[in-house]
């Protein structure tokens, strides 16, 4: 019933190979099981708006006609992409060059929770660990993808591989799932962690922009009072030098006073 429902096409807006391939593609594997048939239609479009950010994929069915372990490469580039762009960010500047988020906690956390979402064993499945269908960490903290191994563990137990991407027990959820929860987690707009860091950041820069307001009004009151005693002073060293002409003024005739 839902791959019937999942295929139908309007009227005037038949749907591409590729569009098919993968909507019966999550049909197929389970990912439509907790939707209701009357959601099935914008579940599909939802999902096809979302494939179509990701043209490369869609492009390469059109022209193989089918989906294979390079989806699995593509998923491990992915992250691997996404980790090197956060360690750029987090670049303690050692080498020269340093990142616009050197040493910020928050996308050090986002960075190991991206990595753990993949590497963490997903019990209750038979693979349980990623290594074992060929998605491992390396030393430097990427991923690498062992084509042969996926191949080999989709031909042999297809349903199990993608168990390890999307596990029936809400406990303990797939690689893509988790994925999902972690990017949900870090985009939710105004509650994400991105929006609270944001936000939190935003927060001290009005407190540093606010004590720097008040430094440069302290400022202007002392050099308004300098200003002032500078003045007073002038005032005054104008009238001592007044005096000081009145009294050199005086001295000639204290002087024919005193020959007298």
């Amino acid at each position: 019933e839902r791959t019937v429902e999942v295929l139908k096409q309007g009227q005037y807006v038949p749907m591409a190979v590729e569009e098919q391939v993968m909507a019966i593609f999550a049909v197929t594997r389970g990912y439509l099981d907790d939707v209701e048939v009357a959601d099935i239609k914008k579940w599909e479009s939802d999902f096809l708006e979302f494939m179509q950010s990701r043209p490369a994929i869609g492009e390469r069915i059109r022209e193989e006609k089918a989906l294979s372990e390079q989806l699995g490469s593509e998923l491990v580039d992915a992250i691997n992409s996404l980790i090197s762009g956060m360690d750029q960010a987090l670049d303690s500047g050692l080498e020269g060059t340093k990142g616009s988020l050197s040493n910020d906690p928050t996308m050090r956390s986002l960075r190991t929770q991206l990595l753990n979402a993949v590497t963490y064993s997903v019990s209750n499945t038979h693979f349980q660990s990623a290594g074992l269908i060929g998605i491992e960490s390396t030393r430097d903290g990427k991923l690498e993808f062992d084509e042969t191994a996926f191949r080999e563990a989709l031909a042999d137990r297809p349903d199990d591989v993608v168990a390890m991407f999307r596990s029936d027990d809400d406990a303990n959820p797939g690689l893509a799932q988790r994925l999902e929860a972690l990017a949900s987690q870090a985009t939710t707009l105004n509650t994400g962690v991105f929006a609270t860091a944001i936000e939190a950041r935003e927060s001290t820069n009005r407190t540093m922009e606010d004590q720097i307001a008040a430094i440069d009004i302290r400022v202007e009151l002392r050099r308004t009072a300098l200003q002032r005693q500078f003045s007073a002073l002038e005032v005054a060293l104008s009238g001592m030098q007044a005096q000081g002409d009145w009294l050199a003024s005086q001295l000639p005739q204290l002087q024919a006073n005193s020959a007298k």
